[in-house]
């Protein structure tokens, strides 16, 4: 065998596919802010939405709004393409099919739309600001 026992890689791997959309979810609340008071006279501050008391890009959320960058410029949004790399090698065969087994070996890259379908509909959950319309795409999810 090529990697010997993948029970290990095959946890970690279903791991990180478990935790992928909580983790995106979280990242993208971290960088989702909003003007609020009068925007014309120049009193506006520039919130997270999810805790008014924090300013967007300074303080306290600087260094949390950078790690959340980085990992959705690196991690996130790449994710999907990084398993169909992974697809594309036959000894991750045994690591990818934790996720990709339920399809024909022909059909496995059905796994990248997936992934990339639930990434567009969690931001879609946390962007849009309608209580009703965010919860219904986080139900699709």
């Amino acid at each position: 065998k090529y990697l010997g026992n993948h029970s290990f890689l095959q946890a970690m791997w279903l791991l990180v596919l478990l935790s992928y959309l909580n983790i995106a979810n979280s990242t993208f609340e971290i960088l989702h802010c909003n003007t609020i008071g009068p925007r014309n006279f120049g009193f506006s501050e520039f919130v997270l939405i999810y805790d008014a008391s924090v300013i967007c890009w300074s303080g306290q959320h600087l260094p949390w709004a950078i790690i959340a960058v980085l990992l959705a410029a690196f991690v996130i949004i790449p994710f999907p393409f990084y398993t169909g790399i992974a697809i594309r090698f036959p000894k991750l065969k045994p690591i990818t099919d934790v996720y990709c087994s339920i399809y024909k070996d022909s059909q496995r890259y059905w796994v990248i739309w997936d992934l990339l379908r639930r990434i567009i509909i969690v931001m879609l959950g946390v962007f849009v600001i309608n209580f009703i319309l965010r919860h219904f795409f986080l139900l699709l999810a």
